[in-house]
């Protein structure tokens, strides 16, 4: 299912903020998108280069304005791998005030090799900027990102160091029937009933270590606890009803935030 786009998304238009005659600014609405993912390479996360197994890959060594910022990014990008948001819109997805740390971000992200920024002549006639993230972008296996995460504010919600767990769960995490509380009972399922079940499924499955999440993320015992009350409170996760320690990890989150309430809290005053 890796990568699988099931229904795809208009990208909320940017308005004109009448207050401010000529500025632009971006206006959440309700999402529509659906069961949509864009998938992102492995070996962000992960590289698996010695006999102890993986270790933190360069999403570790990310500013924290460049994790905020590359899943906004990703989500997006066509086909190609191209992107081309506004800052605007940038800033308010990533839980940013202002255009300047987006642009730090993407220089960060740069500075990596992992998005490359050029200047393009749009067919209106005006410049815009490009960002290619062809080669972090997986068209196979990859770590599944779901869209509705980042169109509800969800995403731009969380603290900074949640966002870098964040990415950390959608890595360990994976697809338990027999754990998932919403299944009708069977331990496991196979064949075209797998199919189906990982088409409709609402949680993955985490248990990896805590010290291991703070490893890959490179958040520390301090700022831990905060971060994970933020991915809870923003329903990314949610602890196990039945294994303590565990965590659902949301495919689809039981709630999303209002579109007005972005729009008053996470898209006003971006300068």
């Amino acid at each position: 299912m890796a990568g699988a786009v099931l229904k795809l998304y208009d990208d909320p238009p940017v308005q004109a903020d009448v207050s401010t005659p000529g500025k632009s600014v971006f206006r959440w609405k309700e999402p529509n998108c659906g069961r949509h993912f864009k998938s992102i390479a492995e070996f962000l996360i992960s590289f698996d280069i010695s006999d102890n197994g993986p270790s933190p890959g360069r999403w570790s060594d990310l500013d924290r304005s460049a994790q905020a910022v590359l899943p906004v990014l990703l989500r997006h990008t066509n086909e190609k791998g191209f992107a081309h948001p506004g800052e605007h819109r940038l800033a308010a997805m990533s839980g940013f005030r202002d255009r300047k740390t987006v642009r730090k971000a993407t220089r960060n992200l740069e500075m990596f090799n992992l998005v490359k920024i050029e200047k393009i002549t749009t067919r209106t006639g005006h410049r815009q900027k490009r960002y290619d993230l062809s080669y972090v972008l997986s068209n196979g296996s990859g770590i599944n990102i779901p869209s509705i995460h980042i169109d509800g504010g969800n995403w731009a919600c969380l603290t900074p160091a949640a966002k870098a767990l964040a990415m950390i769960f959608w890595y360990f995490s994976k697809p338990r029937p027999d754990l998932d509380p919403d299944h009708d009972g069977e331990n496991w399922v196979e064949d075209d009933g797998l199919t189906e079940y990982l088409m409709e499924r609402k949680v993955d499955f985490c248990n990896a270590e805590p010290g291991i999440l703070r490893d890959f993320a490179n958040v520390s015992r301090r700022a831990y606890g905060q971060a994970m009350d933020s991915l809870v409170k923003n329903n990314i996760i949610a602890p196990h009803p039945s294994r303590p320690d565990g965590w659902m990890v949301y495919v689809m989150p039981p709630y999303i935030k209002k579109s007005s309430y972005m729009n008053d809290h996470h898209a006003r005053d971006i300068w």
